[in-house]
């Protein structure tokens, strides 16, 4: 029978008399299934054709487009016979199959164009004929069919069968992926940016990666780029193409910025500039000068922007606005030595040599292990403060902006490296000048005013006092005038030996970031350890653990028993029982008790057990880091230690406790719908252990990649936390050299790997969503069909489909919420090794506890030190230091930059490893006190002063020891009360940014005024402060603890030439300890220290006799005694002469020095 006339070209589906009454016609499968999609096709195509054509040439492998548009062709060949065998055979042909067949040779003539265009100018295959193909296909395969049905033996169906076959082998050739024929420039993509439409619906292209994680260890390299839409760049252009940015035209002037009746403050209404009318003229050096307080960092602040301009105006006539600055408190970033001085600058070898040259830091460079790639740490923390400053100067000057400001930034440089960069650099010699850059240095270095072109005082109101020319305000009288000060030979630095730079700064080796650690073979990341649950549970505590498990179960219980309650109701209801009210009042009883026991265990699974874990942990964290010891602190990425007080912090009190309840509950009520279904269809139980080892291999599978992605996502954070840090501190400097886009890039490319791990992870969990969902679908098929074929009671039925719905959704949860668990614990794992990798500083010797007045005297004993920073480091910071300190001395310790100073003061605080000898301290070996004690009981004023966010009382008394009155007069010995009653008095917020660096450093002398010991450590103490704040704070120390042992760091040698003793260190060697006056009367380092400061140069005051004086007369006594020994030939007389020339001589010794340092102790 000719099936054709049996109404196949009605509509249908029912056709009557054909197929059984019901199926598929032509008609319907030629306009639904081929014409329909065949025009939208066509239309998209043409329009993507358009698209494409603008589109410049990506990709290469010509061979395999040949092979597409062989297919196509061969495709468009056989449509085109099927259009011919249509029209020519009368019993086949209609207008829906004519026009399908039409439309199919139009569909190939258009791909061959778009596949073509799709294969040389996209990186992904093409996504229109990907999903055309795909469904046409399957649409095809019903045709064919059909048409096997309809006419078996008709050349028509034959050829129409070949014609899907190649549509099929089409589609399989367009979804071929096209990476290899990237560009090697470009061929670094995403995976997912090359994949086909198909690969990315069922995640297939995430199993390269699972693979590589399943065997071995993940490595950063090992993360993929995010896809371009994903990256900063793209995602922020929304928010930032609103900003416009232009820069004024440039207006020449002799001035290169004036300021007109400037008013500048860090709060509205609280000026700390007022009525400032100058001008700085270009290229010249302006100094800016004033006592503390007067607001000289402020006027920095000001030229840079970065304070408010309340009123007035501040004009820049520069071809650039952006300025070379360097903040009176060092910014430097995580990284090498010339890393900080090129920064974003580009880098020029010739003028990078010149500039390090220039700024003294040859001999440290030289001294470090790996040269300027050497690692400063967080902050610049292996580096001296000395050091700090000199790499700040290097990148001001290296970036050559017209600008330059510097705020205070040579008080911590020794004698001879201030002079040497000084006119190297800043002075009428130096690069600076050279290139034309106009230089503003705030400064208390008063020695350096004579080589100044300008020179601009503040007054303590906050007003310009005096400005000018130092020649003509040295004459007038005035702040300048007052100074008296005696220039310094600037012009004969290049003669003068530099004492050696210390080449055994031992911190430099040690620094190392977090960031460059080897990633070592660590099967822990791949398998787990469930020694880290115990870690967890032990936090948590075992018996909340226990009632945690009990809640779960009680409440997985009531929640499945309605299940079974429904099949014994439905059996009653079967047999007419009339007690429904009864079941009805039980399955509400079930449900309420449910509900409850839910509310309980999330209420203490969140509340209770979380705040248990997040505190103990936390604490936990807290004491290792408060512990570790100073190497540890100064060599690990400050990024690193915060990372984990926030994200591993932020997933054991977020995800991991709401993963840990998911998993929980889901076994409970798993396991329970297990045993309902067991007892409803038994026959389903056989297949249960074959889909638990299906499920068993999946997570085991997954969790190999997911666990180090954690790890890796945990690990990415840090460097993006270090730039946040240091963006935040260092933003002035950014912003005034302009720099901000680059660090906006650096910050965005740092956003951008550390996302890269937490997207995989992100899309891992979906493949494994989707696995586990065809999985479950498979289960759910077994299930209903062994249950329907099974003879069963309706009650059981219904049980197995009701608990059928919630079994699917309950494994997926298990699997989902387990791997969840298990990538989510790496947090503690983390927290794990890190409590037991990380050593504590405090020694299992350390227990003799010392009388609570101890030290009584303030004896100090170095007996034969040598003092390391870690045990693993060869060189020492300290080598066979002895010295003998007796109680109520004053010694001063002095040395170049580098030299060990700041050791010197580390190991008396024990924070450093004694590798060999001790310290003393009133005949207590510091060995076995307990280091917190020692450090309680030692009085020390920092260099760089810390003053917490707080009050003035809770930063002056933390412990809340002393009364309101003695705060007080602490204060008002330090002359700081009156400006601190004005703003609020002790109990008003203190906040470091609104006191200068001088108020500071005169705050924390206040503190230590309360704090009552005998041992007094001042490092440095008066470096960033003017000579009249010296001398009050020199005043303060003499007065307040004169019955103390005072040690004091100094690089203003005139603040401890009245000491007791000085020790002179080098290369971290105890080279001179002495009296000063015995150190000064021979050639010593501490004299040739004291000579290139210019302390020979200052005047000797009231006594009228001058040091040059002295060195003329000692010239006229040495020619005396070559005259005698030409003019007489008597030996007696030749003897006599000779032994009176060397009294008078040694007569002149103490003479000398009591000139030197009248003037300076008159104050004291």
């Amino acid at each position: 029978m000719n099936q054709v006339s049996c109404q196949d070209y009605e509509f249908g589906p029912i056709v009557e008399g054909c197929r059984g009454d019901f199926d598929l016609t032509l008609l319907f499968e030629e306009t639904i299934l081929s014409i329909a999609p065949s025009l939208v096709v066509l239309l998209i195509a043409l329009a993507r054709i358009m698209y494409l054509r603008r589109k410049s040439l990506l990709l290469l492998g010509r061979k395999f487009q040949l092979y597409k548009l062989a297919a196509i062709t061969v495709y468009g060949v056989l449509q085109t016979t099927l259009l011919a065998l249509r029209i020519s055979k009368t019993m086949l042909k209609s207008w829906s199959s004519v026009t399908a067949a039409g439309l199919s040779v139009m569909e190939a003539a258009v791909f061959c164009a778009l596949s073509y265009l799709e294969h040389s100018k996209s990186v992904r295959p093409s996504t229109v004929l990907l999903v055309y193909l795909f469904f046409s296909t399957l649409f095809d395969v019903v045709r064919s069919r059909t048409l096997w049905l309809v006419i078996p033996s008709s050349s028509v169906t034959v050829l129409f069968t070949i014609s899907t076959s190649i549509k099929a082998v089409m589609m399989v050739l367009e979804a071929g992926e096209k990476a290899q024929y990237l560009p090697h420039s470009t061929r670094n993509r995403c995976p997912e940016e090359t994949s086909s439409i198909l690969n990315r619906s069922i995640f297939y292209w995430l199993n390269k990666i699972l693979w590589l994680g399943a065997r071995h260890v993940l490595l950063p390299d090992d993360i993929h780029e995010l896809e371009p839409g994903l990256m900063s760049d793209q995602v922020t252009f929304p928010f930032l193409k609103a900003c416009c940015l232009y820069s004024p035209d440039e207006l020449r002037n002799e001035a290169v910025i004036r300021i007109t009746d400037g008013h500048f403050g860090f709060k509205a209404k609280e000026d700390v500039l007022r009525s400032i009318n100058v001008s700085i003229p270009r290229s010249q050096l302006t100094c800016i000068i004033g006592p503390v307080a007067s607001g000289k960092s402020t006027f920095c602040k000001a030229v840079i922007g970065e304070v408010n301009l309340s009123k007035g105006r501040v004009e820049i006539f520069a071809a650039s606005r952006e300025v070379s600055y360097c903040d009176q408190t060092v910014f430097l970033i995580n990284g090498s030595i010339k890393e900080n001085i090129v920064a974003f600058s580009d880098y020029e070898q010739d003028w990078y040599s010149t500039v390090v040259e220039a700024c003294s830091l040859s001999d440290d460079i030289t001294a470090m292990s790996n040269r300027d790639e050497t690692n400063i740490g967080s902050d610049g923390v292996s580096l001296s403060g000395g050091q700090k400053q000199k790499v700040a100067i290097a990148r001001a000057l290296y970036a050559r902006k017209p600008i330059m400001v510097l705020d205070d930034v040579l008080s911590g440089l020794d004698a001879w490296s201030e002079r040497h960069v000084f006119r190297k650099v800043i002075g009428r010699e130096g690069l600076a000048r050279e290139h034309g850059m106009t230089v503003i240095l705030a400064t208390h270095a008063i020695q350096l005013l004579p080589f100044a072109d300008h020179i601009i005082a503040l007054g303590s109101n906050g007003k310009t006092t005096q400005e000018g020319s130092y020649k003509v305000l040295s004459t007038h009288p005035g702040y300048v005038k007052g100074l008296a000060i005696n220039g310094l030979a600037i012009q004969d630095v290049h003669s003068r030996k530099a004492i050696p730079v210390d080449d055994a700064k031992i911190q430099q080796s040690a620094v190392r970031s977090a960031s460059q650690h080897s990633h070592r073979e660590d099967n822990a990341r791949r398998f787990g350890d469930f020694a880290v649950y115990g870690y967890y549970f032990k936090a948590a505590g075992t018996w909340r653990v226990i009632v945690l498990v009990s809640l779960a179960i009680f409440v997985a219980t009531f929640y499945t028993i309605p299940s079974y309650w429904l099949k014994i109701w439905a059996d009653a209801a079967s047999r007419q029982d009339s007690h429904r009210y009864l079941y009805w009042g039980v399955y509400t009883t079930f449900q309420c008790l449910a509900l409850l026991f839910l509310c309980a265990f999330a209420y203490y699974a969140l509340v209770p057990l979380v705040m248990r874990t997040g505190l103990a942990l936390h604490n936990r964290i807290l004491g290792v880091v408060l512990n570790a010891p100073w190497a540890f602190l100064s060599s690990t990425d400050i990024g690193s230690i915060l990372n984990r007080f926030s994200q591993d912090m932020q997933l054991i009190d977020g995800e991991l406790p709401l993963g840990f309840m998911n998993l929980v509950l889901s076994s409970f009520f798993a396991l329970g719908q297990a045993i309902l279904i067991i007892v409803s269809s038994p026959s389903v139980g056989l297949a249960f252990p074959l889909i638990l080892a299906v499920l068993y291999a999946v997570q085991k599978y997954y969790l190999r990649t997911s666990r180090q992605l954690r790890f890796l996502d945990l690990e990415a954070k840090s460097p993006l936390y270090t730039n946040f840090l240091e963006t935040l501190k260092g933003l002035p400097t950014l912003r005034a050299f302009g720099w901000t886009n680059q660090n906006l890039a650096l910050t965005q490319r740092l956003l951008e790997s550390s996302q890269k791990p937490l997207y995989l992870l992100y899309m891992i969990q979906r493949w494994l969503t989707f696995v586990l969902d065809v999985v479950v679908a498979c289960v759910a098929v077994i299930i209903v069909v062994v249950s329907v074929t099974q003879s069963a009671s309706s009650g059981f039925t219904g049980v197995a489909l009701t608990q059928v719905m919630s079994m699917n959704l309950m494994l997926r949860t298990i699997i989902v919420t387990w791997t969840g668990v298990e990538t989510s614990i790496g947090a503690i794992s983390r927290v794990k090794s890190f409590s037991e990798d990380t050593s504590s500083e405090h020694k299992v010797n350390e227990t003799c506890e010392p009388p609570p007045d101890w030290p009584q005297n303030g004896n100090i004993n170095f007996k034969n030190l040598t003092a390391i920073y870690e045990p693993a480091l060869e060189r020492a910071a300290l080598r066979d230091v002895s010295a003998t300190i007796k109680a109520g001395e004053k010694l001063g310790v002095c040395g170049r930059s580098g030299s060990g100073k700041s050791s010197f003061v580390l190991a008396l605080l024990r924070m450093l490893e004694f590798r060999s000898g001790t310290i003393e301290i009133d005949n207590v070996d510091l060995r076995f006190v307990p280091r917190n004690t020692v450090r309680c009981r030692i009085n020390v004023i920092p260099q760089d002063p810390f003053v917490f966010h707080g009050t003035v009382r809770s930063n002056l008394d933390p412990h809340n020891v002393f009364s309101d009155s003695a705060l007080i007069e602490a204060l008002e010995k330090v002359q700081l009360w009156d400006a601190l009653h004005a703003g609020g008095g002790l109990t008003a917020e203190i906040k470091s940014e609104l006191l200068s660096n001088g108020q500071r450093q005169l705050f924390c002398l206040g503190a230590a005024i309360l704090c009552k010991a005998r041992i007094v450590v001042l490092d440095e103490a008066t470096s960033n402060v003017d000579r009249r704040t010296d001398e009050l704070m020199q005043r303060i120390i003499r007065e307040e603890f004169k019955d103390c042992t005072v040690i004091a760091i100094a690089q203003r040698l005139d603040t401890i030439v009245d000491f007791d003793k000085i020790v002179v260190l080098n290369n971290g060697v105890l080279s001179e300890f002495e009296s000063p006056e015995s150190l000064l009367a021979r050639d010593s380092y501490f004299r040739k220290m004291w000579v290139e400061r210019g302390q020979e140069a200052n005047s000797c005051g009231q006594d009228g006799i001058s040091d040059q004086s002295l060195c003329n007369f000692s010239v006229i006594l040495e020619l005396i005694t070559g005259i005698v020994t030409v003019s007489y030939d008597t030996p007696f007389l030749l003897r006599s002469l000779r032994i009176t020339v060397f009294f008078l001589q040694l007569a002149l010794v103490p003479f000398e020095i009591h000139c030197q340092t009248r003037a300076l102790t008159k104050v004291h």
